[in-house]
């Protein structure tokens, strides 16, 4: 029986098989966001400002009177939020080729099976924030820092044509997390933070 070169790739193409599987981020342990320093709030303040301004986050405000110290940043998110991962698998059986995608990577390119058919797909994410650094008195000589993170997070998909891109956004804070909309496989990933923005800013004021 001869086949014709569209027909040949419909029994090619037109009987993929395969999957996506979503594997949510591991439980983490809650990272502490705030530290005590066994000095003044004078002192710590003092320190602090052109410590930070030697960083990549930009201040946008600064208010000695109550405290408060507002940053804001940009950054691929991948070591600051966790998503957890992406297993792209086609065909069945012990012949099947699998491919793990870290979930919060800021670009990845993969063909997907869906439908029965090979798709080429484009996912973004980008990661950008706010940040409220808050200096207390706790006593004369004890300060009391705060680093809450308000997280932004936006993801682009493209499946085939540029005609056919979603993006989402979601945000969340410090010691929280948020999930997308489900996606055609109904598949819904979450996103959490990792702490390592908290941790990294405390570790700059002493």
């Amino acid at each position: 029986m001869r086949y014709t070169a569209a027909v040949l790739i419909f029994l090619l193409v037109g009987c993929v098989t395969g999957g996506l599987h979503y594997e949510p981020p591991t439980q983490r342990a809650v990272t502490p966001n705030f530290k005590i320093v066994s000095k003044s709030r004078d002192q710590v303040w003092a320190a602090a400002i052109p410590t930070l301004g030697k960083q990549f986050y930009m201040i946008n405000t600064v208010d000695r009177s109550s405290g408060l110290v507002n940053l804001s940043f940009t950054a691929k998110p991948t070591g600051y939020i966790d998503c957890g991962s992406i297993e792209v698998t086609i065909g069945t059986g012990p012949e099947a080729s699998r491919k793990t995608i870290d979930a919060s990577s800021a670009e990845e390119r993969y063909s997907a099976p869906a439908g029965g058919r090979m798709h080429d797909v484009w996912r973004r994410m980008s990661l950008e924030g706010r940040v409220n650094l808050i200096f207390e008195e706790v006593g004369s000589t004890s300060t009391k820092i705060t680093a809450n993170v308000r997280y932004i997070v936006t993801r682009t998909v493209t499946v085939g044509s540029v005609l056919n891109t979603m993006t989402h956004t979601v945000s969340f804070n410090s010691g929280g997390g948020d999930s997308f909309p489900p996606t055609s496989q109904n598949q819904v990933v979450t996103c959490v933070p990792t702490g390592k923005i908290e941790a990294g800013l405390l570790a700059l004021v002493n």
